[in-house]
């Protein structure tokens, strides 16, 4: 109940929010909750039929591809690969229409023709601790979440990242051939 208000409120209102920092800061805090929750009462809850999962995952999704900047997107990849790393393997059927979107969001969140404004904001020269970028980053992560699902169902993810780089590459064939 509350969970799933709480991520319905912040989907659909975009208006009244505080200033980006507090905010920010406020989104990466709600980001551990929720890692949190899926992990230690996703399951359990499931069970119960005051909980809807779908309804759950449904605003989940719209939370994670609404978030303002790269970064926090990051932190709630971590929630759907902890929602992932909960399920079992016959879950896979009951919530496959949100692992398939997922997959297909996070395909479009690395392309630029899909999230410029995000995404040119990466630093892409800087090395953390780790030495990565934040870019690499960020890349690391979204590979990671659909080589996630990919494990739940390596032909259907397969198929649907090959489609969508088949046709990424013709694009780019065709400048090429122009340039």
């Amino acid at each position: 109940g509350g969970v799933c208000e709480l991520l319905r409120h912040l989907a659909h209102s975009t208006q009244q929010r505080p200033a980006p920092p507090a905010y920010h800061e406020y989104l990466n805090k709600l980001s551990e909750f929720l890692k949190l929750f899926v992990s230690l009462h996703f399951k359990r809850l499931e069970a119960e039929p005051e909980f809807d999962a779908i309804e759950f995952l449904s605003y989940l999704f719209q939370y994670t591809f609404q978030v303002p900047t790269c970064a926090i997107f990051v932190n709630c990849l971590d929630v759907w690969i902890q929602f992932i790393d909960v399920l079992k393997p016959e879950d896979t059927a009951k919530y496959w229409e949100a692992l398939q979107a997922l997959v297909n969001g996070v395909l479009n969140k690395i392309q630029f023709q899909h999230n410029k404004a995000q995404l040119q904001h990466l630093d892409n020269e800087v090395c953390d601790d780790d030495g990565e970028t934040e870019w690499q980053t960020f890349l690391k992560h979204c590979i990671e979440c659909i080589a996630r699902v990919a494990d739940l169902a390596p032909l259907d993810v397969f198929t649907a990242v090959l489609e969508r780089w088949q046709c990424l590459a013709g694009v780019h064939a065709r400048a090429a051939t122009r340039g």
